[in-house]
């Protein structure tokens, strides 16, 4: 599980041209007795995945389509679907050499990364774009579909 995890926090800092809440995020990974995030637990249910492969999934979605979106949609996004917020952070806080590195990475790579046939991506997309859609409606689910 430790290898996992460790693979998944850094393949989602190199890749994702995003730094975040690394605490959130192990804390989303390694904790059974708390309330899980009902995105992950949706992914988990739905697809047969470990807690470490849903949120590594999800987080590799998301940080590849708001390198597409505005600084506007990716606020609305974190305003209006709050959960998600763990797996977004500040594009400004990484270097050019993350960047180059992260340019050179798909999301299918990550998923691979993370275990995960690449043909999965297929079967995330619609779970997250349902779960942005049903937490903040259509147009802004439009929006992340576009970029992804």
């Amino acid at each position: 599980m430790k290898k996992i995890l460790l693979v998944i926090l850094s393949l989602v800092f190199i890749t994702s041209l995003q730094a975040f809440d690394l605490g959130s995020l192990a804390n989303s990974v390694t904790s059974s007795d708390k309330k899980e995030n009902s995105l992950i637990s949706s992914i988990m249910s739905t697809l047969g995945v470990s807690n470490a492969q849903a949120v590594g999934g999800v987080t590799a979605l998301l940080s590849n389509a708001t390198t597409k979106m505005s600084k506007e949609d990716v606020g609305t996004l974190k305003k209006e679907v709050p959960e998600v917020s763990s797996f977004l952070g500040d594009k400004s806080s990484t270097s050019s050499l993350l960047s180059s590195i992260a340019s050179n990475s798909t999301v299918q790579e990550q998923f691979k990364a993370l275990g995960l046939d690449a043909d999965m991506v297929s079967k995330y997309t619609p779970i997250v774009l349902d779960y942005i859609n049903s937490e903040a409606g259509e147009s802004l689910m439009k929006i992340v579909k576009s970029a992804l």
